[in-house]
């Protein structure tokens, strides 16, 4: 099937910035779109919200820009500079925005959910629930598929569908298996994706109180139990351990955009003290939270 390209993109228009040409790449329920967004004097500032979708965005940056900010749910969550060829990843579940503090070229990559199952189904991989890495994180891989594609990008009515479809293919299963966490992301018996959306929400802002299990299953018009088997279908992991790596996501905030002691820190996440802190943060990130800190300058 031959690809098309058009003057419209998810990502772009979503943060309200100049609609750049783009590539798209179908499978067979869903499409991938290809874009190189140019970020010009005049884009500089706050931009506008890309409503939650079930898709991940990626972002691979074709020029070094010093200092980038991303904001998600209305709160800045990423405040750093981005090397070339380095890379961001995002679940577009929640709301994302950015605050573009200079100009700057990035290579942008929206891929749904749907698309991303497609390629798991055909090479006979499992799905996955997630993909993540540290931001400003450089792939090698990553990076020499995307300059491979730079040409069709610069002249998308020559580029060749087959070669687009091959290039495609090979990244996503290169995310698959490098930056997938396994389970799936929507099976039978789980939650419905906006009682899913409003669940971790509440969860995630209520990270330092003694929120229930019962108070968000209400949320969801759900028994208490219900809630909980179908929350642990939906993604894989029960409302606690969610919950656990969400105060873990707000501890790494604080750690790197603070001066707060980690005892202070480990407070106002929710955890009982410095020593509980200590002991879910080694569990889950493979470190201490004080060497965390130690590698990576305050910003």
């Amino acid at each position: 099937m031959r690809d098309q390209q058009r003057d419209s993109n998810t990502i772009a228009d979503g943060l309200g910035l100049h609609p750049p040409r783009t590539l798209l790449v179908k499978s067979p329920t869903s499409q991938i779109e290809i874009s190189r967004i140019v970020c010009g004097p005049a884009t500089v500032g706050m931009t506008s919200v890309i409503p939650a979708t079930e898709a991940f965005a990626l972002g691979v940056y074709q020029t070094d820009i010093p200092y980038h900010e991303i904001w998600r749910r209305g709160h800045s969550v990423i405040r750093q500079g981005y090397a070339a060829q380095s890379m961001q990843l995002a679940d577009l579940a929640d709301e994302y925005a950015a605050k573009i503090c200079g100009t700057h070229e990035v290579v942008t990559f929206f891929i749904p959910y749907a698309a991303l199952d497609d390629v798991a189904d055909d090479s006979r991989r499992r799905r996955v629930r997630g993909l993540a890495c540290d931001p400003g994180h450089t792939d090698p891989v990553v990076a020499h598929l995307v300059a491979s594609l730079l040409p069709a990008l610069e002249q998308p009515h020559q580029a060749s569908a087959l070669f687009l479809e091959y290039v495609t293919l090979a990244l996503c299963l290169h995310l698959l298996q490098t930056y997938g966490a396994l389970s799936p992301i929507r099976v039978h018996g789980g939650l419905k994706p906006l009682h899913l959306k409003r669940a971790k929400d509440l969860i995630a802002a209520n990270l330092g109180d003694d929120l229930s299990l019962a108070q968000v299953a209400a949320q969801c018009d759900l028994s208490r139990e219900h809630f909980s088997r179908a929350f642990k279908v939906s993604i894989g992991l029960t409302p606690h351990q969610w919950r656990q790596l969400c105060r873990i996501d707000a501890v790494k905030q604080l750690l790197t955009g603070s001066s707060r002691s980690i005892a202070d820190i480990a407070l106002a996440c929710g955890f009982a003290d410095q020593s509980h802190l200590t002991r879910v943060f080694g569990r889950i990130a493979g470190t201490s939270p004080a060497q965390w800190r130690r590698e990576r300058p305050l910003q």
